[in-house]
């Protein structure tokens, strides 16, 4: 599971850096645009090109697909959280409930 969280980490780290770049190449080609607006005169609208277009529908869609994976592993973890803590209250209700005061060692995870 650990390995799954890390390499979901991973996943995430490099799309954040991709976001990262691809803002600022945004920037810097909006700073084109602003200083051609200023020599040029242009209409101050800014259309897209198709390769811009391109590039933000594969971030946003590579971000889309590492959350719905971060998404299943917080589902599976909330799961396996669940699973534990029903496992402790057993243990815990077996301490409790010893007869003849003596405490026994925690039945956890099926133990004896």
């Amino acid at each position: 599971m650990l390995e799954q969280v890390n390499l979901v980490a991973v996943r995430l780290r490099d799309l954040e850096e991709r976001g990262r770049q691809q803002a600022r190449n945004w920037r810097m080609r909006g700073a084109t645009q602003l200083q051609q607006q200023r020599n040029g005169g242009m209409d101050g609208t800014t259309a897209l090109s198709e390769e811009d277009k391109l590039a933000l529908f594969h971030v946003l869609n590579d971000q889309r697909l590492g959350m719905e994976r971060l998404g299943s592993i917080v589902t599976r973890d909330v799961r396996d959280t669940d699973i534990l803590k029903e496992e402790m209250n057993k243990a815990e209700s077996v301490v409790r409930g010893g007869s003849g005061g003596g405490r026994r060692a925690p039945a956890i995870f099926g133990g004896r």
